[in-house]
């Protein structure tokens, strides 16, 4: 918490956006002096300390969803949720529901009645996690039909991690690059992963299989998570915060922005 709170003191103020620059393939703010040392230490520990949190997808049970149809039952063990409207935008939450708490709501809030979605839901009274199908094999039928009509989309997912931080992933650059600077000038900290995990550079991953082939990939940590609901249980994440209203808020600007240049 006291890393946080320092942080927070040297982070801009959302008002005030600073120029972004690169850093090992994380977005930080400049900095000068005696300040821009401290922020980039602190930096350099939130980013350490989610990356030792990341989940490797070479530890999940089921290989692809023909295998999870064979062991789980829809409508007791898992959910599938999807809006087919008049738009090329999608937004995907392939770990839903009980695997990453959270994402059904984001995803819900962000599509509303505009675009299109996929929600994948872990429904189990327990251990959803063993639900969870790494994305570049997440292949269930109506997902992969609706990304392969989608001209841009946008997976949410949650990672694990103790500080508030969202990874930002895909092979869209051009609209990385326009969320990680709404993001970032709304309050949020962001890094975008070249390699790894994070990096969503698989192009059989599901933010991937777009008709241009490339998307953007959200893993937003535990820790920011719950600081958008009362908590991450089911009755808990009834109850949205300033801090929700303000991430959907940001990324339906974000995407307005890139529906001039990908979709029009």
């Amino acid at each position: 918490m006291q890393i946080l709170k320092i942080f927070a003191f040297f982070t801009p103020s959302p008002t005030l956006p600073l120029p972004l620059r690169k850093e090992k393939g994380t977005v930080l703010p400049l900095r000068r002096g005696v300040r821009g040392v401290i922020f980039y230490f602190f930096s350099i520990i939130i980013l350490t300390s989610c990356s030792i949190n990341q989940v490797s997808s070479s530890k999940s049970f089921y290989h692809n969803f023909k295998h999870l149809s064979k062991k789980e039952i829809e409508g007791k063990d898992f959910a599938i949720e999807s809006q087919f409207v008049n738009s090329e935008i999608s937004i995907i939450a392939p770990h839903s529901g009980g695997i990453e708490p959270g994402t059904y709501e984001i995803t819900k809030a962000i599509a509303l009645d505009d675009l299109n979605y996929y929600i994948f839901s872990g429904i189990k009274e327990k251990n959803n996690q063993k639900l969870h199908i790494p994305s570049e094999k997440f292949d269930e039928p109506i997902a992969i039909y609706l990304a392969n009509k989608s001209k841009f989309i946008i997976t949410i997912h949650g990672c694990q991690g103790d500080s508030d931080i969202i990874h930002i992933g895909g092979l869209d650059e051009f609209s990385k690059e326009i969320i990680s600077q709404e993001l970032f000038s709304a309050g949020f900290v962001i890094t975008q992963a070249k390699s790894g995990y994070f990096s969503g550079k698989n192009p059989m991953n599901i933010c991937n299989r777009s008709m241009q082939r490339k998307g953007v990939q959200l893993e937003i940590s535990d820790s920011l998570r719950k600081k958008m609901f009362q908590d991450l249980s089911f009755d808990g994440r009834k109850t949205t915060t300033e801090t929700f209203h303000r991430f959907v808020k940001v990324i339906k600007k974000a995407v307005e922005k890139i529906k001039i240049r990908v979709v029009d």
